[in-house]
């Protein structure tokens, strides 16, 4: 049951990456599967890293309310 919800959460996950910008899909992929930092990433794009940690914040914050819709709960 467990993996069953984890396989879900994953295909939700993805679906949703597909209706952002292909910049927040980069920085998302980036952040949390690729696992570079805040600052690596602000560096890179030439922002700060206070601007890029809001934007994960509402990025984050969108993602949840998603699953939340679809019934999964993390």
């Amino acid at each position: 049951e467990i993996a069953q919800c984890l396989v879900g959460s994953e295909m939700c996950i993805r679906d949703r990456l597909l209706t952002l910008s292909k910049k927040e899909q980069a920085l998302f992929i980036l952040r949390y599967w690729q696992g570079e930092s805040v600052k690596s990433i602000a560096k890179q794009w030439n922002t700060s890293s206070n601007k890029l940690s809001g934007k994960l914040f509402r990025l984050r914050n969108n993602l949840k309310q998603a699953l939340e819709k679809e019934g999964i709960f993390l």
